[in-house]
């Protein structure tokens, strides 16, 4: 599906193109109160009363509704914008700080990629509000608070392209990782699956298969320090598994998604039985069982005392009770 074009904005021969938009960004600008003939001539430099008559008309015509009201002393009529024309691209200071609070989510993941995306929407937005509405944005964004994330680093710029390559050709990789407890990297051939974005603690993953160990792995993106695209093709013993997981998860059914890491955990003996043990808490939490999700994480901490992604969670489940 081709994106829709904007409707081009009609002149009739008689008022161009920008000074019509100039009228309605001053008539939008006037709100809540509105505008007058005579304060919209003034301000376009000078018009005509008639030339003023002339946008109203062809604004209207073009899907703008306005209403007039009276008010004042002398009363005289005022311009109310309800309703901007079919080409008007205004985005409004509530559209906008919307954008701006899933940039400061998304934004704790240290992803490059999103990031310059985010930025390059950010400033088009910002582009088509009027001076009222950016004010009024500019004012609630200084009040807007996003809690939780992280503050790790943005990955490499070189990490992302050989992940989608071995992606797409089914290959092994070989990464080097360093897990937040560890000293040092450490080398590991893994076959990847998928990159994932945790909202709950704040990242993005790429998804994993260890085909030594035969357990599935989230390794955080900006912890890898190099990846080498293997000859060798990737082979996951259990796709069903994985891919019945991220279906549940991407659809939403966090519920079903978790019973699937209960039973995975409940019947694989595996030494990463605590990352499970933090996915499937994260999934509780998500479906607002709470009390769930704690038992989740402190088993996790019994498979690995000090395993610093369960704490954390514990850590802000208590903030946020008190």
């Amino acid at each position: 599906m081709s994106p829709r074009n904007a409707p081009a904005i009609r002149t009739e021969g008689l008022v161009d193109k920008d000074r019509q938009r100039q009228a309605l960004m001053l008539i939008r600008d006037s709100l809540p109160k509105g505008i007058t003939r005579s304060e919209l001539a003034h301000r376009l430099g000078g018009v005509s009363l008639r030339t003023v008559d002339r946008i109203i008309t062809l604004l209207e015509a073009q899907g703008a509704r306005m209403d007039r009201v009276r008010s004042g002393d002398p009363s005289l009529v005022h311009f109310q914008l309800q309703k901007g024309p079919a080409w008007d691209e205004h985005v409004s200071s509530d559209a906008r700080l919307a954008l701006r609070l899933a940039s400061l989510s998304l934004s704790q993941s240290g992803t490059l990629l999103w990031q310059d995306k985010l930025e390059t929407l950010e400033q088009l937005a910002s582009d088509r509000m009027s001076s009222r509405d950016r004010k009024l944005f500019e004012l609630l964004q200084r009040v807007v608070r996003v809690q939780g994330g992280v503050n790790d680093p943005i990955e490499c710029t070189d990490i992302l392209e050989p992940i989608l390559k071995a992606l797409e050709g089914n290959k092994e990789i070989e990464v080097d990782y360093q897990s937040a407890a560890a000293k040092a990297p450490a080398t590991m051939t893994v076959v990847p699956y998928a990159l994932t974005h945790d909202l709950f603690s704040g990242g993005a993953f790429l998804l994993v298969w260890n085909p030594v160990r035969k357990v599935p792995l989230h390794l955080r993106l900006n912890r890898i320090g190099s990846v080498k695209v293997s000859t060798r093709a990737g082979t996951i013993l259990h796709p069903e598994v994985m891919e019945r997981a991220a279906a549940l998860q991407t659809a939403g059914d966090a519920d079903a998604a978790a019973r699937l890491y209960e039973t995975w955990i409940a019947c694989t003996a595996s030494p990463l039985r605590h990352v499970a043990c933090f996915n499937w808490g994260t999934l509780l939490s998500t479906a607002g069982r709470h009390d769930d999700a704690e038992a989740a994480y402190q088993q996790a901490l019994l498979h690995q005392a000090g395993f610093a992604p369960a704490l954390l969670n514990l850590g802000h489940m208590h903030e946020r009770r008190g």
